[in-house]
């Protein structure tokens, strides 16, 4: 799998911003899930929910590049 993440430009647009919004709220809203008493089964689908997200809300953090 490829190192993908966004440029300048891409971080900067209003749409990543709007995403952005969405799962910061989408995060929230499944770590209150997560909080409820529920069977193991429930809690590891939605833990994996929550990595997910965080994984694409980590798509426009600024990471250095490493040369090859």
């Amino acid at each position: 799998m490829t190192d993908f993440q966004l440029d300048d430009g891409e971080r900067s647009h209003p749409l990543w911003a709007k995403i952005r919004a969405h799962l910061v709220d989408w995060l929230a809203a499944e770590r209150t899930l997560n909080d409820r008493d529920a069977p193991e089964t429930v809690t590891a689908a939605t833990r994996g929910r929550i990595t997910a997200i965080k994984r694409f809300i980590a798509l426009g953090d600024v990471r250095p590049t490493t040369e090859r």
